[in-house]
């Protein structure tokens, strides 16, 4: 029986969990892509937001819990199947019920809370 040296074997399964680690970063990126897009998010928006399991699961810093955000958006978005036609687009029932969802709006809202409140 041939003897396998410990590095080669080392080396081969060093390459096998980078593969995986990088394939189901790859998966999730896809997932919270597609579960974005299906919530009524812009395309751009649901790209930039995408990369955040793929970046932060190839470089395994907090992939966990990249990975358990992308859950939590596929998860709404398959729950989203179940709500009524009107509640169907998640971007347009934000719009509707809190009249804004640009961040730019959100921004401009908290500086005029904050100069109230410094004024005082």
């Amino acid at each position: 029986m041939p003897r396998v040296d410990a590095s080669k074997k080392l080396h081969k399964t060093g390459l096998q969990s980078m593969f995986f680690k990088f394939a189901k970063s790859i998966v999730f990126f896809g997932l919270m892509y597609f579960s974005l897009r299906y919530l009524g998010v812009a395309q751009h928006a649901s790209l930039m937001i995408a990369l955040i399991p793929l970046v932060l699961g190839v470089i395994g810093i907090l992939a966990g819990q990249a990975f358990a955000l992308t859950t939590l958006v596929f998860v709404g978005s398959a729950l989203s199947v179940l709500l009524p036609p009107g509640y169907a687009n998640g971007v347009d029932f934000v719009q509707k019920r809190f009249g804004h969802s640009s961040m730019l709006t959100v921004r401009d809202a908290l500086q005029s809370a904050k100069d109230k409140v410094t004024m005082r």
